[in-house]
């Protein structure tokens, strides 16, 4: 976890969340707008669905960490392994992707979602996002603060062994009219006009995420990227980039 330093515009004091973190994989990281709650995903349980399960954890001003990891038992039951969680900034939409344990497809974009922040997540509300998952790798959803933007990372083709293409990965993106309100939806509103965001130097993106201010003229998306011709094959070549969103997205062609 790091801290943002307005004066020096970047982020500071990095540092280890040591309740949480145990000797198995935990990454995919998103905190709640509150800053209560922590969402990850972990093998832990090597119970041999890796990338693992998803957890949460609770926020401790004593111990100035997140504690008490519990795996979020109610979306276990879902098919396949559930990883890579976002939370959303009003606290009722959980996405995140979900691959088979077989491997018969490829990851797809999910979404669960409560009525009330005292609810738990549960299996019997959550969907595929059929209406913009792709036949190819979907990958690390992020939604925009104001609930009608969702980002995401994902693979036009395959590798040419099959599955994920990673020297291929872009960032894309959906809209919708309206955000989630408990009030008024039963489920939260279907996203269209899926587009592929243009970035301005050649970095294929991956693990995508979104400052408070979008879709605001020089509000900032974060990701992990590689230089193309460095990044054939998953290894220690990526970095975190920045780039600032100007809205006259250029559509692909």
């Amino acid at each position: 976890m790091a801290a943002w330093d307005e004066g020096q515009q970047l982020f500071t004091d990095c540092r280890k969340l040591t309740a949480v973190s145990s000797p198995s994989w935990d990454t995919g990281g998103s905190i709640s707008a509150d800053g209560s709650t922590l969402y990850f995903e972990s093998d832990r349980l090597g119970d041999g669905h890796f990338p693992g399960h998803i957890f949460s954890a609770t926020w401790d001003s004593q111990e100035q960490d997140f504690v008490r990891p519990e795996i979020v038992e109610e979306l276990k039951t879902l098919p396949g392994t559930q990883y890579r969680p976002s939370i959303s900034a009003s606290g009722h939409e959980l996405h995140f992707i979900v691959e088979p344990h077989d491997f018969s497809r490829n990851t797809e974009l999910w979404v669960a979602w409560r009525h009330a922040l005292d609810e738990p997540f549960r299996s019997e509300r959550a969907r595929p996002l059929d209406e913009i998952n792709s036949p190819h790798d979907d990958f690390s959803p992020v939604l925009s603060a104001d609930g009608k933007v969702l980002l995401w990372t994902g693979w036009v083709t395959d590798g040419p062994a099959g599955g994920s293409d990673f020297s291929a990965s872009s960032i894309w993106m959906a809209t919708r009219a309206d955000a989630f309100d408990p009030e008024k939806h039963v489920e939260p509103p279907r996203f269209g006009d899926v587009r592929k965001l243009a970035l301005s130097v050649p970095v294929n993106a991956y693990n995508v995420a979104v400052s408070p201010e979008w879709p605001g003229a020089g509000a900032k998306i974060y990701f992990i990227g590689c230089i193309p011709s460095l990044c054939r094959n998953l290894g220690g070549v990526f970095d975190i980039y920045s780039a600032s969103w100007q809205p006259a997205a250029t559509r692909p062609r």
